[in-house]
């Protein structure tokens, strides 16, 4: 009878919490920057800094939050500009997106 009980409670547990898998937070930086990467232009080189990660208070997961430096070659100086990312889910929002990226950074203290 606990046997099947622990089944039970095994598989509905797996079915009501679908989607990626849980994320530690040492794990989130990485994610947060290959998320950021997918968004910018193909060939590029990027720098990151001051990444910050916080839980999330409107969702399931974490918020990560720094500054990205993008270059046509390594190692030159470049203008760093902030992002915004939503783990898990690879969310993200640079600062040239106007409008939405100052509301999630508003709303997220970053």
């Amino acid at each position: 009878m606990f046997a099947h009980y622990t089944v039970l409670v095994i598989g509905f547990l797996s079915i009501s919490s679908p989607g990626d898998r849980p994320f530690a937070a040492t794990d989130v930086p990485e994610i947060a920057m290959a998320a950021v990467r997918r968004r910018l232009e193909k060939n590029t080189f990027s720098t990151f800094r001051n990444i910050v990660v916080k839980n999330s208070n409107q969702m399931p997961g974490y918020i990560a939050c720094g500054e990205v430096a993008i270059t046509e070659r390594p190692n030159r100086p470049a203008k760093y500009e902030k992002f915004f990312v939503v783990v898990p889910g690879s969310f993200a929002v640079l600062e040239r997106d106007g409008p939405i990226f100052i509301r999630y950074w508003l709303a997220n203290d970053c």
